[in-house]
């Protein structure tokens, strides 16, 4: 029995020594690996380069960069290379040096990291000119929440002045939307004042102050989105109380 119990010693030291790792593996193992994405999904290899000939670009971000995507079945990738094709709304990544699409209707949500800010993208929304098979970004995920549904359109054979070539064009625009507490989804038709505020329902004189020292541009989205994170904390604030 002591021969026994002093063969498994090293067993049971080899165990505890290793358990962080192998639950660490353990955990990596569920996520699905970018050969698995080739295997499971509708995968088709991506050129890297456009033509020559080509302005602009269909691709949100044109670099590759890091970040992860959901599938409707649940499960989530490892961290990969990846970027969002905003013409055909669907998910590129990178395995080794070759770049893949992914057949978007698997695709439920995704994230891209960018120089430490966080990029999320979700489908399953619906309103004016927004069908829930499109990717929507969501920029502030609160009461008051702001989202943006990126397009782009491609048009061949476009004449370039005062030349005689011609050029495939991609142009690209973006659509944003809010929606307060569990409200349906409204479209801001267009970045202006008074669109804006339309959804600010209270806390106007703070509002108003804070517009004021900030110089808040109705026309750029990131003061849009300052202006609503701060009504957001003001909101939190009233109901703290």
């Amino acid at each position: 029995m002591r021969i026994f119990i002093f063969s498994l010693l090293p067993l049971l030291f080899l165990i505890l020594t290793l358990s962080p790792q192998a639950f660490a593996q353990g955990q990596v193992s569920s996520e699905i690996s970018p050969d698995e994405v080739r295997r499971l999904l509708d995968s088709n290899q991506m050129p890297r380069h456009q033509s020559v000939n080509t302005t602009g670009t269909p691709y949100l971000f044109e670099d590759f960069h890091d970040g992860v995507f959901e599938l409707f079945n649940g499960r989530t990738t490892r961290q990969m290379p990846l970027r969002y094709n905003s013409n055909d709304q669907s998910l590129e990544f990178l395995d080794g040096d070759i770049a893949y699409s992914v057949d978007s209707n698997s695709v439920k949500s995704f994230e891209i990291y960018i120089d430490n800010a966080t990029h999320k993208f979700k489908r399953g929304y619906e309103a004016s000119r927004l069908s829930k098979n499109d990717f929507v970004q969501i920029i502030i995920d609160d009461n008051l929440k702001l989202f943006a549904r990126h397009f782009t359109t491609y048009q061949r054979d476009v004449p370039v002045y005062n030349s005689a070539t011609r050029h495939d064009v991609y142009q690209s625009d973006v659509a944003y939307y809010v929606q307060i507490g569990d409200n349906d989804l409204e479209r801001i038709r267009s970045l202006r004042e008074r669109r804006v505020m339309t959804h600010i329902n209270s806390h106007r004189d703070e509002i108003d102050a804070f517009i004021r020292s900030r110089e808040i541009d109705f026309s750029k989205a990131e003061d849009v989105k300052q202006l609503f994170i701060y009504y957001n904390s003001l909101l939190a604030e009233s109901s703290a109380q």
